[in-house]
């Protein structure tokens, strides 16, 4: 686990290749739905499954990382969290590079006004792809998190903060998300 105490916490390869092969191979053949392309946010060129905790938990190794990103969430960043429902579903996103895919500068929110979207949980389950490097906007210029391109890390990081997946090159990169909620800010 790599802190960085105001923005995100990086477990670098935390899941093994063969690892990222069994949990694709189970959201590809357990998904819940799609989403909406026309409820998509702008600037994502994407390919959006929906996928429930539920089915993501029987991965033991899934259910072992949300807690440690939960724990970083309540007990170094601060924040009130909801417990885990696992009736909601995760974000599978595939980035394809022979559709320019990308996710322009964004931050994760929630449209309730009685819960926010504290911080964004995500496992990069790509085999290989060139590009599609995550950015995170501190207010001064761009930082790439380059660890983050190696299949099986984890990332944490506060959802208010502006980030992006910039095009992808090659390949096709794909990533699980989860979004940690809690009460609203006051």
């Amino acid at each position: 686990m790599e802190w960085q105490p105001n923005t995100h916490v990086i477990w670098p390869k935390t899941l093994s290749d063969d690892h990222v092969k069994k949990l694709d191979y189970i959201i590809q053949n357990n998904y819940n739905g799609l989403e909406d392309p026309n409820s998509a946010a702008y600037g994502k060129v994407t390919t959006t499954k929906l996928i429930s905790y539920d089915i993501l938990f029987q991965f033991k190794e899934v259910e072992e990382i949300y807690n440690n990103a939960f724990h970083v969430a309540t007990h170094h960043f601060g924040y009130n969290l909801f417990p885990l429902l696992k009736t909601k579903n995760a974000i599978y996103n595939e980035y394809h590079s022979d559709a320019g895919g990308k996710y322009d500068w964004h931050v994760d929110h929630s449209q309730h006004p009685k819960w926010d979207t504290k911080m964004t949980f995500i496992i990069n389950l790509s085999e290989s792809f060139t590009g599609g490097e995550f950015q995170l906007y501190n207010g001064q210029e761009p930082a790439t998190i380059t660890e983050f391109s190696e299949p099986g890390t984890a990332l944490v990081f506060k959802s208010h903060i502006m980030h992006r997946v910039t095009p992808v090159t090659s390949g096709t990169r794909r990533t699980l998300t989860f979004f940690l909620a809690g009460p609203a800010f006051q």
